[in-house]
């Protein structure tokens, strides 16, 4: 008895990538050419240009990088490990990365921290990226607790202090922490047990329109930071971090 094998229906998102393939294929060789053709006409622009020499791209080494002054601090607190998820850390890793690659990119850098570097936070992001030891960031691995707790002021959305302006003596802290909705008032709690000052960004302020939680996640605040440290005022830095939809329809961050 002959079996016939039944013919295999794709679904829309397989036929939509066999598509692009193809057209990939049908282009590959003509790109190919295309390059070919460029290179011919770039090395016979020198030939008759010899005086002429071409420009290449020097490769930025570590060593070669020069130290921008710093004049803030901020640390991001990596102690809250027990109230997330595997799939939660590895989020909170790639707000790290986004806050040092953020860092690394402007003029005005701020000092920046990672505290309590040495748990599963600190174990993923030195399995993400094995030659973290090389950023220029500070990985402290004491706990909040062991540290002068004189320095810092914890910045948490359920203070009642208002940060209106930076203080250069002062480092300022960041809770590194997913889902904090589900864990309301935890950072606040946390600074009260070490009583260390407390400040939140005055979101209301610009925001009035947001409808639920004005909790922001990691990298947002980092991110309002350092747009204000660039010399922008509070209202700017805001607006171009917070995309519009979440004025709209409100926080619902996982921060």
């Amino acid at each position: 008895m002959e079996v016939v094998e039944k013919e295999k229906i794709l679904s829309k998102t397989q036929m939509k990538k066999l598509a692009k393939r193809k057209k990939f294929e049908d282009s590959k060789e003509e790109w190919k050419e295309k390059m070919r053709q460029k290179k011919k006409e770039r090395k016979e622009h020198f030939r008759q240009n010899p005086n002429e020499k071409p420009m290449r791209e020097k490769k930025i080494q570590l060593k070669d990088i020069v130290q921008k002054p710093k004049r803030f601090s901020i640390a991001i607190d990596l102690s809250y490990d027990e109230f997330m998820t595997g799939k939660s850390i590895s989020s909170l890793c790639s707000q790290l990365m986004y806050c040092y690659a953020a860092n690394r990119r402007i003029e005005q850098p701020v000092n920046l921290s990672f505290l309590n570097f040495k748990d599963k936070t600190a174990e993923r992001l030195a399995f993400l990226h094995s030659n973290i030891e090389k950023w220029d960031v500070i990985l402290e691995k004491k706990s909040l607790e062991e540290l002068n707790l004189d320095l810092f002021v914890y910045l948490t959305a359920d203070s009642e202090n208002i940060l209106t302006e930076l203080d250069e003596t002062k480092t300022y802290i960041i809770g590194g922490l997913i889902d904090r909705n589900h864990h309301k008032g935890i950072s606040l709690e946390r600074a009260k047990t070490l009583n260390i000052p407390t400040a939140a960004l005055n979101i209301s302020q610009f925001t009035s329109q947001m409808k639920s939680s004005k909790v922001l996640a990691t990298n947002h605040v980092f991110q309002i930071i350092l747009n204000y440290v660039q010399g922008k005022d509070w209202e700017s830095s805001f607006f171009s971090v917070i995309p519009k939809r979440k004025l709209e329809e409100g926080l619902e961050s996982s921060d």
